[in-house]
């Protein structure tokens, strides 16, 4: 497991000059937006969240994952992050934002966002979409998220983020 303080040096083969477009589109926003960031590529192809928590050297809790929903009568879409360990329960979401909410087709959200369901990372996005946080997140100092491809990941500080993006944390239980 790796120090979820420390992020380490950057990994061999991760230089930003050589990730694919989408992934370089996520780092500088994470850079304009003073979010400072460790960045892991890994060879092509489609990875579990667990698959993944073990190429970043941590437990599947730190693994988040970005999921967008919509309003059922108002189609209002919301980015819901959390972590892969996570259970999601749009109902219990849905009662924090005072509305019903389910999730939203795959092309929907590719549209949206810019990425693909599997790879939707916090920042980037093609459109402004409120951002909802599980606040069990907080209790970890740093977090990894995609990095708008299937194998590309970003270690980020999990407040600094929560602050740029302005989220607002909800409790789910």
């Amino acid at each position: 497991m790796i120090d979820p303080l420390s992020p380490g040096p950057m990994p061999a083969g991760a230089d930003p000059a050589n990730a694919p477009a989408a992934t370089r589109r996520v780092l500088e926003t994470l850079t304009r937006a003073g979010v400072a960031f460790s960045l892991k590529l890994f060879p092509q192809k489609a990875y579990t969240p667990e698959e993944l928590a073990g190429l970043c050297g941590c437990e599947v809790n730190f693994i988040v994952l970005n999921t967008v929903l919509r309003g059922k009568a108002s189609k209002k879409p919301y980015l819901f992050m959390h972590s892969a360990a996570t259970k999601l329960y749009e109902r219990a979401i849905g009662n924090m934002v005072g509305e019903n909410l389910q999730r939203a087709e795959p092309e929907f959200a590719q549209r949206l966002t810019g990425y693909p369901v599997n790879a939707i990372p916090p920042v980037g996005h093609m459109n402004r979409t409120p951002v909802l946080i599980d606040g069990s997140l907080m209790r970890f100092p740093r977090i990894w998220c995609s990095a708008g491809v299937s194998n590309a990941m970003v270690s980020v500080p999990t407040m600094i983020l929560a602050r740029a993006l302005a989220a607002r944390i909800v409790r789910i239980e």
